[in-house]
């Protein structure tokens, strides 16, 4: 499975980004609402977010730093489960190594568990959210 980092280059983020759109909205309507389709554009291109693609699905990652860690937090992905699965394997994996990041954290709906325990994720935490 091909796993592709679109480029910081604010251009190709960009075309990427429009090509794969209507994945990453629906992503989006699953969320908590703490990104809506301004910011996740607006830090794409800033490159402070990071735009990955297989060809039917999309994710999205942001490494969080602090003075005891730096990982690599995938908190968007959509499309085909066969596929986002790849953005959570071997080749993001590496990209955040090379980062010099230690670990990698998905945020996500229950059944991700499941799916990517066969690549080594492990339960970590839950996230409970109150809606006011």
């Amino acid at each position: 499975m091909s796993v592709r980092f679109c480029s910081t280059n604010s251009v190709e983020v960009l075309q990427n980004y429009f090509e794969c759109r209507n994945i990453l909205l629906d992503a989006l309507s699953y969320g908590d609402g703490r990104v809506n389709e301004a910011l996740l554009v607006d830090q794409l291109v800033r490159g402070n977010y990071h735009l990955w693609r297989t060809p039917n699905s999309a994710g999205v990652t942001q490494i969080n730093e602090n003075p005891f860690c730096k990982c690599l937090f995938i908190f968007l992905a959509g499309g085909d489960l066969g596929e986002i699965e790849h953005l959570a394997g071997p080749v993001v994996e590496q990209w955040a190594a090379d980062q010099g990041c230690t670990s990698v954290i998905l945020s996500g709906r229950r059944g991700w568990e499941r799916a990517l325990r066969p690549l080594g994720y492990e339960f970590q935490s839950t996230n409970l959210i109150k809606r006011l």
